[in-house]
């Protein structure tokens, strides 16, 4: 680990730890071992990507217990996902499991969750001093999202779907496979409004990026 990433990282912990003096938020609770289907071959294919792109990494998965379709990173190396996305996954088949599986892991690599974290959170002192600044933003919205967050956010996303396809491409899959993921998805899931909230962007943006690759796109190292 470099030491630009444990620097960000110290930030965000200390910043972790200034709100939590000030509010408190309930976390959903993963499932016990075997207690939610799916939960081995969730884990054996992080471990194949792992294998093949991060020797020496582990990451562990993490399954919850809820019938929202959801799968999200902690920067703990924890690849986290609930049981009903993970069931119509192991439906569609392994290429799209591979394939969430692949663009969470981006997220870990590329350390987004602590660039997102840490300018939250910065966002949250500042409006602590600066209240008339912050007053109409997104957090005083209930479920908003900072418009300057919610913009790096979608790039965020935008670069995980470039480095999933990266990763894929070492187990003998690719751009296909992963257009084909963003498709289901499109398929299954409803996109979120496009507004300047939005922090992730539509399915069609997302696909026409994966098709502008050039077949052969390489990894670049995370900062």
């Amino acid at each position: 680990m470099n030491l630009n990433r444990v620097m960000k990282r110290s930030l965000l912990l200390i910043l972790l730890m200034l709100q939590s003096a000030c509010a408190t938020q309930m976390a959903q609770l993963p499932c016990e071992p075997s207690a939610c289907s799916g939960q081995n071959r969730w884990q054996e294919s992080i471990d194949h990507i792992a294998s093949k792109n991060f020797p020496g990494e582990e990451f562990e998965g993490v399954v919850y217990k809820d019938r929202l379709s959801n799968a999200w990173t902690t920067f703990d190396h924890r690849v986290h996902i609930t049981e009903d996305l993970l069931d119509a996954l192991n439906r569609a088949g392994e290429p799209h499991l591979l394939s969430v599986a692949a663009h969470e892991m981006a997220h870990i690599e590329a350390d987004h969750f602590v660039e997102k974290a840490t300018k939250t959170y910065m966002q949250w002192f500042k409006s602590l001093f600066d209240h008339d600044q912050y007053k109409n933003s997104a957090r005083q919205v209930p479920g908003g999202i900072d418009p300057e967050v919610a913009a790096m956010s979608r790039e965020h996303e935008f670069e995980a779907d470039r480095l999933a396809v990266c990763y894929l491409q070492k187990l003998g899959l690719g751009k296909a496979e992963y257009v084909d993921f963003l498709r289901w998805m499109q398929t299954h899931l409803n996109d979120a409004p496009q507004t300047e909230s939005a922090s992730h962007p539509s399915f069609a943006e997302r696909i026409a990026r994966i098709e502008a690759m050039g077949e052969q796109s390489k990894v670049q190292p995370s900062g």
